[in-house]
């Protein structure tokens, strides 16, 4: 397989994590560039300039999400996601997906927490894991206009660990919890959302892959708490 002339061998999922690279390549450009005028460190910017970088940071976020969304949803829809089981120590585990996200919750003037206090190990794929934890606490901090999100892991029944990404945003109305796990379809909610809609619907399928459900408790005015539980490290 080529991608603008350049021989790329493996397969479809080398062929995908080609394309999501070449594709988060300049988005990523986009977002660092605009940084650096959003800090006026090339110069003073007037209101209308900071608005306009303010707007350009935005949709390069929004772009980026869609594309890992996009290239998730492609590697599962191929059967090119190998689920391979191991220990996975949470503590450090979890810290990671946290300062994968530190910058963007700062942006939005919110916390990012992590307690993994309930459990320390699990028996996962850590991979397929890290991009189900990523997809919700992405959408966390979209969805969140104060407050925070919190990552955290809790003892679960039957030797298992149950890990939650709770956000303190506006909730999601009765009307709308049917539609947050389709494909492509947002929020009808007056609470303003970008992307896709992809990213519950890909890590419902990617918790599909590891045997888990995805679960949803959500209250008007107090958040919502997005689960998966995996296999206790016994």
């Amino acid at each position: 397989m080529t991608v603008e002339g350049r021989a790329v061998e493996g397969g479809v999922d080398a062929l995908l994590s080609t394309l999501g690279h070449d594709l988060r390549s300049p988005l990523n450009a986009i977002i660092g560039f605009s940084d650096l005028l959003r800090l006026e460190l090339p110069g003073p910017l007037n209101e209308a300039q900071r608005h306009g970088v303010a707007e350009i940071r935005a949709a390069g976020d929004a772009m980026l999400r869609m594309t890992d969304a996009l290239v998730d949803l492609a590697r599962v829809e191929v059967g090119a996601v190998q689920v391979e089981v191991a220990p996975v120590s949470l503590g450090p585990f979890l810290d990671e997906i946290r300062a994968s996200f530190q910058a963007m919750a700062a942006e939005r003037g919110l916390t990012l927490g992590v307690d993994p206090s309930g459990s320390d190990r699990c028996q996962t794929d850590a991979g397929v894991l890290a991009r189900i934890l990523s997809h919700l606490v992405r959408n966390g901090i979209s969805a969140t206009e104060s407050g925070g999100v919190t990552i955290r892991a809790e003892e679960h029944p039957g030797g298992q660990v149950r890990i939650e990404v709770v956000d303190t945003g506006p909730g999601i109305s009765e009307h709308d919890r049917a539609m947050v796990f389709r494909p492509f379809d947002r929020s009808a909610s007056d609470v303003p959302r970008q992307g896709t809609g992809l990213g519950l619907f890909v890590s419902r399928r990617l918790a599909d892959l590891l045997g888990a459900e995805l679960t949803m408790e959500t209250e008007i005015g107090r958040g919502s708490t997005f689960g998966i539980v995996v296999p206790g490290d016994r």
